[in-house]
């Protein structure tokens, strides 16, 4: 089946409305429907499912709105392709969330030229074999919600995304290693130093 831009529901369109068979159906069975038979309208279920979140993903990296529509459309598109890829091993949700984070930097990179040198810390002598740090974790915890978004929106689209992947999307540290395309121990140091900078600016006298 050849796919086009069309085939997916613009993102507009607030009246999409899942057919009562597949608005029931798991998105596990849901998926292997479309790997089968590669249904579009069993797709734009999922897609109806999933297009905020996957909006809300990309609007935490790039920080702006027309560019996260472009990039969140260019998820759907990209996942139609390649939706033969997910092996039914897990949950959807939490395949989806990896493959949409990997996109997404990816997307992130190209366009702004970079590499993850160029955008990340260097380490710190001992820093590669550190923990990422419980009590580090805990204080992040007892940060009211309200200045911890304001905080997130001066760190980089890097510590955005871990901290989200991390505690948010609840992935693990070899789940955020497999969409950054990088290693575990520079996941748990990428994730101490975005708390680290988080903690910083709780700190600040300026904001006490």
């Amino acid at each position: 089946m050849k796919l086009v831009k069309n085939a997916i529901p613009p993102f507009n369109n607030h009246r999409i409305v899942g057919n009562q068979c597949f608005k029931d159906m798991k998105d596990e069975d849901l998926v292997a429907e479309i790997q089968r038979t590669g249904d579009t309208a069993m797709f734009g279920e999922i897609y109806r499912r999933y297009v905020r979140v996957v909006l809300s993903k990309a609007m935490s990296i790039v920080m702006n709105k027309p560019e996260a529509e472009d990039m969140a459309h260019d998820v759907f598109l990209k996942l139609y392709q390649n939706i033969g890829k997910y092996k039914q091993t897990g949950s959807f949700s939490s395949w989806f969330n990896t493959f949409t984070y990997n996109f997404c930097f990816d997307h992130y990179r190209r366009s702004k030229k970079t590499k993850w040198t160029d955008i990340e810390f260097v380490p710190e002598q001992g820093e590669e074999d550190m923990e990422y740090g419980a009590i580090s974790e805990k204080e992040l915890f007892e940060v009211q919600v309200e200045r911890l978004q304001g905080y997130m929106l001066e760190l980089n689209a890097v510590e955005r995304g871990v901290l989200l992947m991390k505690y948010k999307d609840d992935l693990s540290v070899n789940e955020i290693a497999t969409a950054l395309k990088i290693s575990n121990s520079a996941v748990k140091m990428r994730l101490k130093r975005a708390r680290d900078k988080i903690l910083l600016l709780e700190n600040e006298p300026s904001r006490l």
